[in-house]
């Protein structure tokens, strides 16, 4: 997916700033399938304003610049539906952890051990907090 429809998926959960998009590229539950930095976040919103899939409006904050908090139009759930119906190919994958196990023969067994181990561990942690979405009650 393009960021702009990466975005437009972030949008159809809330209103949000630039700011957070990009934390839930981050951290959020869209670190695990999307890519979004501010330099192509920001160039993605103006798009998808420019093409009225979003609304921005300044919300004023005190000592600090108005924050844009931008709001997903019909047409831009629409525009959303429509690329969520595109077939969205071959994934992208790229593994550091794969690296390393390729060459797994030239390290001990228990260091890879270790390294399964604690990657087990991690992706609990990923499911549960994928889990924890907003209306599931077992995470409020």
């Amino acid at each position: 997916m393009d960021v702009k429809t990466t975005c437009l998926g972030v949008l159809a959960t809330g209103d949000f700033t630039g700011y957070e998009i990009r934390k839930a590229f981050e951290d959020g539950p869209f670190s695990h399938f999307a890519d979004g930095g501010y330099g192509s976040i920001y160039p993605a919103l103006t798009k998808a304003e420019a093409e009225e899939l979003v609304t921005c409006h300044k919300q004023a904050q005190e000592k600090r610049p108005a924050k844009k908090i931008y709001t997903i139009t019909p047409k831009g759930r629409m525009h959303l539906m429509d690329s969520l119906q595109i077939d969205p190919g071959e994934d992208k994958f790229r593994s550091n952890f794969l690296f390393t196990l390729y060459f797994a023969d030239y390290l001990p067994a228990s260091w890879i051990e270790e390294v399964f181990d604690k990657r087990i561990a991690d992706y609990k942690t990923k499911i549960t907090h994928l889990d924890c979405h907003p209306g599931n009650e077992m995470c409020n």
